[in-house]
C-alpha cells in the first residue's frame, strides 16, 4: 500500500509516504525522511535573491513604481497624489493653502471638488479630463491648463503681470451636460448649470458670470 516512493523497491504491505530513495520497506510507516517533501532544500520555502516580494525591482516598492513616479497615470504633473505642481512641498504650495493636496479646494481625495468620494467630483478620473470640473480645449486636459488663474503671459500667478485681463475661470466648448463652470458656447448647455459664463474671452470679473436662468451665483 506504498504511495509517492520514488526509487523504492520491494514494498510489502508498505504504509511509508514521500520517501525519496527508500527501499526495502516491510510494514513500514516511516516518514520525513533527510530528501523527502519536507527537506533542508524545499522549493516551497525557499527565498530567493529574486523573489517578487522582496527584490530589489519590486513592483510595490520599485523606483518606478506605478504609484509614487514622475509619470505615472495617477501621479501626472497636475494630480493631487505625488506630482509637480500639486505636493506637500512644491512650489505653488504651503500646508493648507489653497492648492494643496491635503484639504484643500481642489484636493481628488475628499474635498469638494474631488475626483474620488467628493461632493461634485468625477469618480475614479486620473487625469481629471473628461468630464472634469475646469477642463478646457488644451493639449492634455489637464485640471489647471491654461485657463485657471491665467494671465496674458501665460503665467500661473505672475508677480509682474498685474494686468490680467483673460482670467476665465473655466472654459469650456465641449463640457458634457451637467458639468459645473460650463459657458454658453455649448451647444449641450442646460439651463441648470452652477457657475456658468457667457463668453470664452470676460475679464476677471465675468468669474461666476451667467446669463441663462436658475443659477447659483449669477451676476
Amino acid at each position: 500500500s506504498s504511495s509517492n516512493n520514488l526509487f523504492s523497491n520491494n514494498n510489502i504491505n508498505s504504509s511509508s509516504s514521500n520517501n525519496l530513495f527508500s527501499n526495502n520497506n516491510i510494514n513500514s510507516s516511516s516518514s520525513n525522511n533527510l530528501f523527502s517533501n519536507n527537506n533542508m532544500f524545499n522549493t516551497n520555502t525557499n527565498k530567493s535573491m529574486f523573489n517578487t516580494n522582496n527584490n530589489m525591482l519590486n513592483t510595490n516598492n520599485n523606483m518606478l513604481n506605478t504609484n509614487n513616479n514622475v509619470l505615472n497615470t495617477n501621479n501626472n504633473m497636475f494630480n493631487t497624489n505625488n506630482n509637480v505642481l500639486n505636493t506637500n512641498n512644491n512650489m505653488f504650495n504651503t500646508n493648507n493653502n489653497m492648492f494643496n493636496t491635503n484639504n484643500n479646494m481642489f484636493n481628488t481625495n475628499n474635498n469638494m471638488f474631488g475626483s474620488k468620494s467628493s461632493l461634485l467630483g468625477t469618480n475614479n478620473n486620473n487625469n481629471i479630463s473628461n468630464n472634469s470640473l475646469l477642463n478646457n480645449n488644451t493639449s492634455n486636459n489637464n485640471m489647471f491648463n491654461n485657463k485657471l488663474f491665467q494671465n496674458t503671459n501665460n503665467n500661473f500667478i505672475s508677480s509682474t503681470n498685474t494686468n490680467m485681463t483673460k482670467n476665465t475661470f473655466s472654459m469650456n466648448t465641449n463640457m458634457s451636460n451637467n458639468n459645473i463652470f460650463q459657458n454658453n458656447n455649448n451647444n449641450n448647455n442646460n439651463n441648470n448649470n452652477i457657475f456658468q459664463q457667457k463668453t470664452t474671452t470676460s475679464n476677471f470679473n465675468s468669474v461666476f458670470n451667467s446669463s441663462n436662468k436658475n443659477n447659483l451665483f449669477s451676476r
